[in-house]
């Protein structure tokens, strides 16, 4: 027989007690008691960001074997089973397909989970097809969209989608130069990214049109992804046996290893899921 939970605040029904609790910072209500760390993950408390991870089995060297997505709880240290969010309208450019079409190279694509159609739709065309040779990395900062097609020192090329314009442009000349590795925005308010050469973080300034020196480290060397989120920066370590956590207003960077027997493939910032939004979730 299941013993009866205790209150949350002696006193005070549950759902007047919530609303007081749900303003105390998440990692207090995890580790004050169990009935606190439960209402964590109800709709009562607002969902605060979590790291979630793409992982694969770390015996497969070609990543082709993908173990599941799972997130990292960061107040119990533990990874969780979940499912996967969109926050915004997703965007996807210069395809290629059996055949290489001049069409399919210049085309692009937006979906918005939020419209009542939520299907896929063209949007501005590029003016050429030149981005479809290899796979770009896409970045959203203050209302458009920073594509870049190589890593690295090497020659690359960049291009911007001004989604209120449905216009292309070009790149700032400043942020083309320094984007020499994985990059993320945080919140689209900043670019930070890490020079994989020498393991060097930067953050743009838009103003000056320059990269500014965050936190430099070995374990950053190699990085292959990254994301950012409630003022942490998170990096895939090469190889994919750690995630470098790197709190960029603190200056400090710790590490999370993943389940054993997986290497990471990728990393998200995400709200965590509620019980309300998880049916398979026991609360």
């Amino acid at each position: 027989m299941d013993e009866p939970q205790p209150p949350l605040l002696p006193g005070l029904p549950d759902h007047l007690a919530s609303l007081c609790l749900c303003h105390v910072p998440p990692r207090l209500l995890f580790s004050v008691c169990r009935s606190w760390r439960r209402l964590l993950y109800s709709p009562s408390v607002p969902p605060f960001l979590s790291l979630y991870a793409l992982l694969s089995d770390a015996d497969d060297s070609s990543g082709s074997a993908l173990a599941g997505f799972s997130s990292y709880d960061p107040f119990s240290a533990s990874w969780w089973c979940a499912a996967g969010s969109v926050g915004g309208a997703v965007y996807v450019a210069s395809g290629i397909g059996a055949h290489y079409s001049q069409g399919v190279a210049r085309c692009a694509e937006r979906w918005d989970p939020m419209t009542t159609t939520a299907g896929w739709e063209r949007v501005a065309p590029l003016k050429d097809g030149r981005f479809s040779r290899e796979a770009a990395h896409a970045v959203g900062f203050k209302g458009k969209l920073y594509m870049v097609n190589v890593w690295g020192k090497a020659a690359k090329e960049g291009i911007v989608y001004n989604i209120e314009s449905n216009a292309w442009e070009e790149m700032p000349r400043g942020l083309l130069e320094g984007w020499n590795g994985p990059t993320a925005s945080m919140e689209e308010r900043e670019i930070y990214t890490i020079d994989e050469g020498t393991g060097m973080m930067r953050v743009y300034d838009c103003e000056r049109d320059r990269w500014m020196d965050v936190i430099e480290s070995e374990a950053l060397k190699g990085a292959v992804h990254m994301a950012a989120g409630g003022g942490r920066v998170c990096v895939v370590c090469e190889g994919g046996d750690e995630i470098a956590v790197v709190d960029v207003a603190a200056n400090k960077m710790w590490k999370v290893e993943p389940p054993q027997g997986n290497r990471v493939v990728s990393v998200h910032v995400l709200p965590r899921m509620s019980s309300s939004s998880d049916p398979d979730f026991v609360f």
